[in-house]
């Protein structure tokens, strides 16, 4: 019998608020963009840089900026569970595609043991002694994290694992995508037949996974799966065959069938190839499928993106709606998707995400509520 996995702790620094609640209240709220300050950038996380007082070794910088993401989040999702966190059957599982990378700007380089420091500050802010990893893998850190914890739990190697992702805004970043002319400047809007790409986000989400049911749950996840393009270090398989097979595989693991699927939370990312290649290969396998891209809202929050859209879809469990993003879900000549408006009434029981990165890697996840 495979073990159910919960999700018992919620921990979240975002531009739409630092608790689930906030976060939720404004996704579901009128379709507006995050707080800007710029019209390509979406949004950066409210209020936590007061969280933490700046340690000796640290300069309160961008380094100082993502501990403090991650600090406020993993406390948040480990106090909503309350423990108890054995150091022995309990991990922290970290995700970010690019960590602290502007430090490069301010230091001209990294240190070797940069993330070393790092770890060993958020593991000194939380006051805990339990393993920590970091796991960098573009933009499905987050998501590879949350399922790497899923495999922990269900073959019994750990009761609870703390995990997600947080990203802080990168310069070097935007400055890339501004290279790749995949910056849209009207903010993302993911499925419209207008779309020219992403608009840049930060901020931290967290999840504790346990096996214990007996606390407040949020929700379950079903199934997990990853697979790899091993076809270009940025562009997406044109075919999008590791994404689907990443999409039967995680129905396998959740034992699910398409039809039993009630909403897709999309990787969604703005850009014209990503999305014409997502809506087919979520056709293919599901036909016309309820579909929201939490992209549109709060940007793209890089290796936190997958954490993110897990917190979506928890969301939409609880409320039993999606979110109003219908002025992006648009239906054109190749995404068969159906419109926000038409599922109101939906009940939704099983939600999948996605969340494919640069690199082709491909990670898809299955969640239901409690």
């Amino acid at each position: 019998m495979k073990i159910p996995v919960y999700l018992t702790g919620i921990g979240v620094a975002s531009p739409f608020g630092n608790t689930p609640v906030s976060f939720w209240s404004a996704l579901f709220g009128p379709a507006r963009a995050a707080d800007t300050s710029a019209v390509t950038v979406a949004g950066k996380a409210r209020n936590v840089t007061a969280y933490i007082t700046a340690p000796d070794d640290f300069q309160r910088s961008v380094q100082e900026y993502f501990i403090v993401l991650c600090t406020h989040a993993i406390s948040q999702a480990m106090a909503e569970d309350g423990g108890p966190f054995s150091p022995d059957r309990t991990c922290i599982l970290i995700g970010s595609g690019m960590g602290a990378a502007d430090a490069l700007l301010e230091n001209s380089y990294l240190s070797p043991d940069f993330q070393t420091k790092v770890i060993h500050r958020i593991c000194s802010c939380l006051g805990t002694k339990m393993p920590l990893q970091f796991l960098s893998n573009a933009c499905c850190a987050g998501a590879q994290a949350i399922a790497y914890g899923f495999d922990l739990i269900r073959n019994g190697y750990c009761d609870r694992v703390i995990a997600g992702g947080a990203e802080a805004f990168s310069y070097l970043v935007y400055s890339g995508f501004q290279r790749l002319c995949s910056l849209d400047p009207q903010g993302c809007r993911p499925f419209h037949p207008d779309r020219k790409g992403i608009g840049v986000g930060d901020g931290a989400a967290f999840f504790v996974l346990s096996r214990d049911k007996s606390r407040r749950v949020y929700g379950q996840i079903r199934g997990c799966a990853v697979t790899n393009d091993a076809y270009h270090i940025v562009t997406p398989e044109p075919q999008g065959r590791q994404a689907r097979r990443a999409i039967r595989l995680a129905l396998k693991e959740a034992e699910l069938s398409p039809p039993s699927i009630d909403a897709v939370v999309a990787h969604g990312t703005g850009t014209r190839q990503n999305d014409r290649i997502e809506a087919r290969l979520l056709y293919e396998v599901f036909g016309p499928v309820a579909l929201t891209a939490p992209k549109g809202r709060i940007g793209h929050t890089g290796g936190a993106s997958g954490a993110f859209n897990l917190l979506s879809a928890l969301g939409m469990l609880r409320r039993q709606r999606l979110p109003d993003s219908s002025r992006w879900l648009m239906e054109e000549d190749e995404p068969q998707v159906l419109l926000e408006d038409k599922v109101q009434q939906k009940t939704l029981r099983n939600i999948l995400m996605n969340c494919f990165a640069f690199g082709g890697t491909n990670v898809v996840m299955v969640c239901a509520g409690a």
